[in-house]
């Protein structure tokens, strides 16, 4: 996963690992991928990264479903894919509420 930031020295959590941004890292692909970025004066940023089953993983479901054999392609991370890999984090400004 690829991680680039709008703003030089933002940090990022990654599953709640520290990381400077930009990051490229290794994260499973068969686990939602939490990603929080901070940066003294801006707004905080969390996305969650979801998965899912791949053209493999697929056939690994047909395939057991059609041959009535264990599924055990889909419990590894090969029969999965993030929906996104590519991830530009963009920081706003924090906003003073006065009143």
């Amino acid at each position: 996963m690829n991680i680039t930031c709008n703003e030089k020295g933002t940090v990022l959590r990654v599953n709640g690992n520290r990381y400077n941004c930009p990051a490229t890292l290794d994260v499973l692909r068969n686990k939602t991928v939490q990603v929080e970025a901070e940066k003294k004066g801006f707004e905080a940023y969390t996305r969650l990264i979801d998965h899912h089953l791949n053209a493999t993983g697929k056939l690994d479901v047909v395939g057991a479903a059609v041959f009535i054999v264990p599924a055990i392609g889909i419990m590894g991370a090969g029969a999965w894919d993030l929906d996104q890999t590519e991830l530009h984090v963009q920081l706003f400004p924090e906003h003073d509420v006065q009143r």
